[in-house]
């Protein structure tokens, strides 16, 4: 497990980062701006209780983490069609990727965001076309642990 600068690390990777005084297995995610990056870690497990707590959570892009896609990855089960909008917390597939939502950390702009599971690039309004559902959850080479969708 090797350590790296924020800024180093591609959208859609599994970061080990200690967040709240608790290491976490996070997504790491993007957004760009006009004149900068903006960089995000999302929590995935533990993930917050409920998951409808699923919150972007800004981070430096100095700051180090430790790269965890070769502990870790991110698994996803088939499509199931989808019975209304996703929820907080809730991956789904519409024609332009898979998607996962949360909660915008500058919700004084926009509520929602969406995190193309692919790339990591933090997107808006994801939510229109055809939907499918798929639930999600952070495999370790050892086994499974934390069932979430």
């Amino acid at each position: 497990m090797s350590k790296a600068r924020m800024e180093d690390v591609e959208g859609g990777s599994l970061v080990g980062a200690w967040l709240d005084g608790r290491e976490h297995i996070c997504l790491k995610a993007f957004r760009l701006g006009k004149s900068h990056t903006s960089h995000f870690l999302i929590p995935l497990d533990p993930a917050p209780h409920p998951l409808t707590k699923l919150t972007l959570i800004h981070k430096d892009p100095e700051e180090r983490v430790t790269r965890m896609d070769k502990q870790v990855r991110l698994s996803l089960s088939e499509a199931m069609p989808a019975v209304g909008a996703p929820d907080v917390g809730q991956a789904f597939i519409n024609d332009r990727g898979t998607f996962l939502k949360v909660h915008d950390s500058d919700s004084r702009i926009r509520p929602f965001a969406y995190i193309d599971l692919a790339t990591g690039e933090v997107r808006a309004r994801q939510e229109q076309g055809h939907l499918d559902f798929v639930l999600w959850e952070v495999e370790r080479k050892s086994g499974f642990f934390g069932l979430f969708g």
